[in-house]
């Protein structure tokens, strides 16, 4: 009978040990379910914002590289002008402001003090100075 009721406790105590770990097994399966989810949702969240500051960068690179080869052609127009007016011999840093204004007030933002900052720390080619250097039309090279 003794024995009986020990076989009795060690069946219900093991029962129970068994019926505790499947509990806990669960219990650390819904853990992880529920923690892989958050990450998934934390994920997705991240992802939006990834793509929204990719496309947010592809535009600002795009509207640089426009900015870029605006600047870029005003002052291919400024550099002509100058040329222009080098071999004309009429350099008129009046008439080079007006068509800076012209030009890059119009392309709505790139700002200049003085049409001789387009020659990126060149100077303005002078009437005199390229009168000197130029032949003129008729002259004999020396």
């Amino acid at each position: 009978r003794r024995r009986a009721e020990q076989r009795e406790r060690v069946t219900e105590t093991s029962s129970c040990r068994t019926l505790l770990r499947s509990v806990a097994r669960e219990e650390v399966a819904r853990l992880e379910l529920e923690r892989r989810r958050a990450v998934h949702r934390q994920l997705e969240e991240r992802g939006g914002r990834v793509e929204e500051l990719l496309f947010a960068r592809q535009r600002l690179r795009a509207l640089r590289r426009e900015a870029q080869e605006e600047a870029r052609l005003a002052i291919e127009a400024m550099r002509s002008e100058v040329s222009k007016q080098a071999v004309a011999s009429a350099y008129s840093p009046e008439k080079l402001r007006q068509q800076a204004e012209r030009l890059l007030g119009a392309e709505g933002g790139l700002c200049i003090s003085t049409p001789s900052s387009l020659f990126e720390g060149r100077s303005a080619p002078s009437a005199r100075s390229s009168a000197a250097s130029s032949p003129r039309v008729g002259q004999a090279q020396p």
